[in-house]
């Protein structure tokens, strides 16, 4: 009977989809107000990276923690959810400077 109630606990602790999805999205959101923020400054498609992670890295943190969380509550090892989470933040990152460029090539 302990048992389960420590289970339900640190089941109930653990971060939640709703969590991940949040965090995400305020990760997306920031993306895109920085790169506004860029395109306004023309920023160098060079310089893109750092001056979104710049603005954005408090929401980036949040969210591969969350993930992180998720992952290593549902029995995956902490350094292979470390770097699957840290790969979704260089991917999503990497998809919004390759818009970027084609946004100021276009121009």
């Amino acid at each position: 009977m302990l048992s389960l109630l420590v289970m339900a606990a640190a089941v109930s602790a653990a971060p939640s989809q709703a969590s991940i999805n949040s965090n995400r999205q305020a990760f997306n959101s920031c993306i895109q107000e920085a790169t506004a923020a860029a395109k306004q400054s023309k920023v160098a498609v060079d310089g893109y990276e750092a001056f979104v992670m710049g603005r954005c890295e408090a929401q980036a943190t949040a969210l591969k923690n969350a993930l992180i969380g998720f992952d290593v509550s549902n029995g995956v090892a902490r350094k292979t959810a470390t770097s699957d989470a840290q790969m979704m933040i260089e991917d999503r990152l990497a998809g919004a400077k390759d818009n970027y460029q084609l946004r100021m090539t276009a121009n």
